[in-house]
């Protein structure tokens, strides 16, 4: 850290400096010069260097320097559709999602097996056997002898995957995560069956969306000494247990359930900026870590205000609207069914998904979100790889479609139970355009309303500010001054909140597509 930190002090004082995404130079004005300039001035600083060392640092440099900067830092590229920052975000975006999945999904997979500590070697040992390999491609920075052991492994993985016919199987595993993307399930229960009637009558009192993020619940009394709890929720990136102990004197059950679903509700809530009580449990997010607390535990952390007013809400709601009407109203607004989540809590359906649920082991529960996780994920990559292609082209068809496809991926990455019935509407508004019944200027349009109030207000002034060639400055104020004023109004009148909440996420929409049609 010290070495960077000493690096960009030296680039501060040859004209060089750092904002955001950018990386601006006043003197040079070409990227050879830049990356001379970085290459010299990184050697005065690392002395008797390990080669290795020096060609990563200069590599990673090397690669930014290459993506963020062109020629001309006020040319747009030929590009129709996005500007460069769009272009750049969304190529970051698909090299994330290709890192997080060489971590997540080794993690979780060899964690069913192993100790946590393990499993996280593991996944790291292959999110670093990823980054080398796709790395060395293109720049040979690791030694003959070390990229000779990771091809020797690459060739054995290879040959692995031949054998067992890895690419069907690939195949079949892909199409079980899709379809359990599309379904909502109960929890697995690990209990003693004293409990278990007991357990299942509390999950059943909870709308199907506030229970289908959870993976299993378990007793475990170990939780106790472990993490001096009554219950424990686990995010493990790509599935939810929730661990309970077995007697929760002198809570019940049924509260101390509600209370750790409320943290998995939470977890998943959380499409981008759209919405979470807070960012790693450190920044609030109002109304929750704000104001009064239903109980002295809630005042503790914004994560446990949310689970405490979530069990609250459905447990003992006229205390938690007492202590706080708008965060009774927030979670009024966040759990409520909406006409499509009613179709799933239809009493016959919601049985029938009760029973199935109840037959499948932890384990196997986990593996299937395991599979969820992955498909959802690849969905993501490949709707984000098909917008860039498509804006390559120039196909503004496809381009849509793609967009389309990226609204579907990321209802699936949210649990929602909405997101089945966005493959009819998808496919009806390609058709419309496909038939030039509707304009694809309007297909693009409602394509980006589907986002934005899928992603939320915050998300979608980014996206405008980001993708804005001239007027980046006004999508910002009026995109903030949006949210503002619609915040201001819910702290004002907390009943009106299951109403302004959706309003300002069309009012925020709205204002930014008429601010642009403006100032073009």
């Amino acid at each position: 850290m010290n070495i960077i930190s000493k690096i960009f002090e030296k680039f501060n004082n040859h004209g060089i400096y750092t904002s955001g995404n950018h990386i601006k130079n006043e003197s040079l004005k070409t990227n050879d010069n830049l990356l001379s300039t970085i290459d010299s001035k990184t050697s005065e600083l690392i002395q008797n260097k390990d080669e290795s060392l020096y060609n990563l640092l200069k590599t990673n440099i090397n690669q930014i320097v290459n993506e963020i900067i062109t020629e001309d830092p006020n040319k747009e590229p030929a590009q129709n559709y996005l500007t460069k920052e769009s272009i750049l975000s969304l190529k970051l975006s698909s090299l994330g999602i290709d890192y997080i999945n060489a971590f997540a999904i080794t993690f979780s997979i060899s964690n069913i097996f192993l100790s946590t500590p393990i499993s996280i070697a593991i996944g790291l040992t292959f999110l670093l056997l990823k980054y080398f390999s796709s790395i060395n491609d293109k720049y040979k920075i690791i030694d003959k002898n070390s990229y000779k052991i990771i091809d020797k492994i690459s060739k054995i993985k290879e040959k692995i995957k031949d054998f067992i016919k890895w690419s069907k199987i690939d195949y079949i595993f892909d199409k079980i995560g899709k379809i359990k993307s599309y379904i909502p399930l109960y929890p697995a229960l690990k209990v003693p069956k004293y409990l278990k009637q007991e357990f299942i009558n509390t999950l059943d009192k909870l709308p199907l969306k506030t229970i289908n993020k959870a993976s299993f619940i378990e007793i475990n009394d170990k939780i106790n000494d472990q993490y001096n709890a009554l219950g424990v929720t686990i995010n493990k990136i790509t599935n939810v247990p929730i661990y309970i102990h077995s007697n929760p004197n002198p809570y019940t059950h049924n509260y101390v359930i509600t209370h750790e679903l409320g943290h998995s509700f939470d977890f998943y809530n959380n499409i981008l900026f759209n919405y979470k009580s807070s960012i790693l449990g450190l920044i609030p997010k109002f109304p929750f870590g704000f104001g009064k607390f239903v109980t002295e535990y809630a005042s503790t952390k914004p994560t446990e205000d949310f689970a405490e007013s979530f069990a609250y809400y459905f447990i003992d709601p006229q205390s938690l609207k007492n202590a706080s009407q708008i965060k009774y109203f927030t979670i009024k607004q966040l759990v409520n069914n909406s006409i499509f989540d009613k179709v799933w809590d239809n009493k016959v359906i919601r049985e029938f998904i009760k029973r199935a649920s109840l037959l499948i082991p932890a384990p196997v529960r986990v593996f299937l979100d395991i599979l969820s996780f992955k498909s959802t994920t690849n969905s993501l990559k490949n709707s984000v790889d098909n917008i860039l292609k498509a804006n390559e082209k120039g196909d503004k068809k496809e381009f849509i479609f793609s967009k389309l496809n990226l609204w579907n991926s990321l209802l699936l990455l949210n649990k929602s139970l909405f997101s089945i019935f966005s493959i009819p509407i998808n496919y009806v508004l390609k058709k419309l355009i496909e038939k030039e019944m509707i304009s694809e200027e309007l297909g693009n349009k409602l394509a980006n309303l589907f986002l934005s109030y899928t992603a939320g207000s915050v998300f979608t002034t980014l996206s405008y500010t980001i993708n804005s060639k001239n007027n980046k400055k006004w999508n910002l104020l009026v995109g903030l001054s949006n949210i503002l004023v619609f915040n201001a109004l819910k702290f004002s009148f907390p009943y009106l909140i299951p109403i302004l909440t959706p309003l300002e996420k069309l009012s925020t929409f709205a204002s930014l597509e008429l601010l642009n049609k403006f100032l073009k």
